[in-house]
This record gives C-alpha cells, sequence and structure tokens, in this order.
C-alpha cells in the first residue's frame, strides 16, 4: 500500500517518455518508466527508490508493459513478474521484473515500437498437453482446483506490439517468437490492448490512420474497421471535406506523438522526472 504520501519526484537524467504500473503486487507496488536515454528504470515510489537500471536500447524508450497479475511460472513458483519495453530502435525487451534481467530481445519491426500490452488468452494460442503428461497429471494426488485457476494455467501469455512500420505483431514473450503479424493500418500503430467481447477475444488496434481495427485471436483476421475520420460514404465536396477532417486529425495525432514524450515528465534545472501523484486518504494505488 501506498500511504502518507501525497506526492513523489522520480529523477531522470533526460525526458521520462514512457511509465506503467505493476499489475502484480506481490513484489510491492513497482512502477517502470522510459527515458529518452535509453534506459529502462524500475521505481519502488513509496521509497522514491530506483531498485533497477536497464540499460538496454539503442535510442529511446518509446513504451514499457507488465505482464498480468497471478502470472504462474512454469515450475508453479512463485507469481512471476515480466516486463516489456519497445524503443526507437526497433527492438523489444522482455526483463524479469523481479532480478532486472534480461530475459528476451525481439526483433522485427521495420519502425519504432510506439505501443505494447500484455495479456493472457485460451486456445488457439494455448499449447496442449501431451497424452503422457496428462496421464502423469491424472496419477498425482492434487488438491481440485478452482475454475479460474485452472484457466490461468491453460492460458497462454502474449505481448502485443504496435510499431511505426503500420503493423502490429504478436508475440509469445517467453520463447521469443512471433505467432502473427496484424496487417490493415496505413499509418502508424499507435496503440494496442487485448480484450474480451461477446464471449470471444480480441486484439484492438489504433493507428494514426485516423482508424481503430478489431483483430480475432482464433483467426487473426479484421473482424471490424472503426473509422475515426468522420468521414462519410458519400462523394464530391462531402468526401472532400470528410478527406481533409481526416488528414487533418493525422496531422493532431502526429502533433501529439511528437507531444508524449511530455507526458508524466517535467524538466526542473537540467533533468527531468516522473511526478507520481496519488491520494493518501485512498489508501493506495
Amino acid at each position: 500500500m501506498l500511504s502518507g504520501y501525497s506526492h513523489a519526484v522520480l529523477p531522470h537524467p533526460d525526458a521520462a517518455t514512457a511509465c506503467a504500473w505493476a499489475h502484480e503486487t506481490s513484489y510491492d507496488n513497482q512502477l517502470a518508466s522510459g527515458c529518452r536515454d535509453g534506459a529502462v528504470r524500475v521505481w519502488l515510489p513509496s521509497s522514491r527508490q530506483c531498485v533497477h537500471t536497464l540499460r538496454s536500447h539503442a535510442g529511446p524508450v518509446l513504451c514499457v508493459a507488465w505482464s498480468p497479475a497471478g502470472l504462474r511460472a512454469y515450475n508453479g513458483g512463485p507469481p512471476q513478474l515480466l516486463l516489456a519495453s519497445g524503443g526507437a530502435d526497433k527492438v523489444i525487451r522482455v526483463y524479469d521484473g523481479v532480478n532486472g534481467c534480461t530475459e528476451r530481445e525481439m526483433k522485427g519491426h521495420a519502425g519504432p515500437v510506439l505501443s505494447l500490452a500484455f495479456s493472457q488468452v485460451l486456445s488457439p494460442f494455448a499449447s496442449s498437453s501431451t497424452p503422457a503428461a496428462a496421464a502423469a497429471a491424472a496419477s498425482r494426488k492434487q488438491p481440485p482446483k478452482q475454475p479460474q485457476q485452472q484457466q490461468q494455467e491453460q492460458a497462454t501469455l502474449l505481448l502485443v506490439s504496435g510499431s511505426g512500420d503500420k503493423t502490429a505483431r504478436v508475440h509469445d514473450p517467453r520463447s521469443g517468437s512471433c505467432l502473427a503479424v496484424l496487417k490493415g493500418h496505413t499509418d502508424a500503430v499507435s496503440s494496442v490492448a487485448l480484450s474480451v467481447a461477446d464471449g470471444g477475444q480480441v486484439f484492438v488496434t489504433g493507428g494514426l490512420d485516423g482508424s481503430i481495427r478489431v483483430f480475432s485471436t482464433k483467426t487473426r483476421a479484421c473482424i471490424a474497421t472503426l473509422d475515426c475520420g468522420g468521414g462519410g460514404g458519400g462523394s464530391g465536396g462531402g468526401a472532400v471535406e470528410a478527406k481533409g477532417q481526416l488528414q487533418a486529425g493525422r496531422q493532431r495525432a502526429r502533433r501529439q506523438r511528437r507531444l508524449a514524450v511530455e507526458v508524466g515528465w517535467r524538466r526542473a534545472g537540467g533533468g527531468a522526472g516522473v511526478h507520481c501523484g496519488w491520494a493518501g486518504a485512498c489508501g493506495g494505488v
């Protein structure tokens, strides 16, 4: 719990370009930040302590993301904590969030990595056990498992990334392999998310082309496109006006992207810092 503090300044040597709270709280409330100096830092804001400085990118860090809460290790040990970062160097790195060691480096994007999101999904990504493994598991006397626990064990951990190369990629963060490439955007993919909708699981991507695309986790195909350009289906003057609105929206999005490095940090003298604020009366974050 974070209590007794109303404000904390976490200093950085350069612009802090991304930040994310850890979902798993077994290791205290950790905050990860990305910096323009190419480093990822892991903080304990309650004590204002930087516990890890991970210098692994050859350029600014543009996004960071934590694995879901309750993620179990393969050996059935304590909750596992993974941290991922994406950079202007087109590389994604996955770290052990507890000891700070780099576990995987994933390449493949032809542009900067702008967004990341972890999630756990069920089949077809989940690997089925072999008959021998199933028989061995059945022979061991174990207490019955709750449905939620069974679902977590059957789920596959995925990491989705969006890039300036106009694609999103689906990765297995534990093996480092790329499972799918999601295409369709005509400009940079600036945001990604995974969710459950209508009983099915979907990837959602947002792009600087003014559209949001929804992909099925089963088929990896785009099943819906939400056009944010405000255009209609007509022609002539209306179509020209809609095109102008879309172009203006894209220009605004690009300006917001350039200013994104200013979100969450303030210059003070020659340095910069992430400013974390919370209400002490709430008892924590």
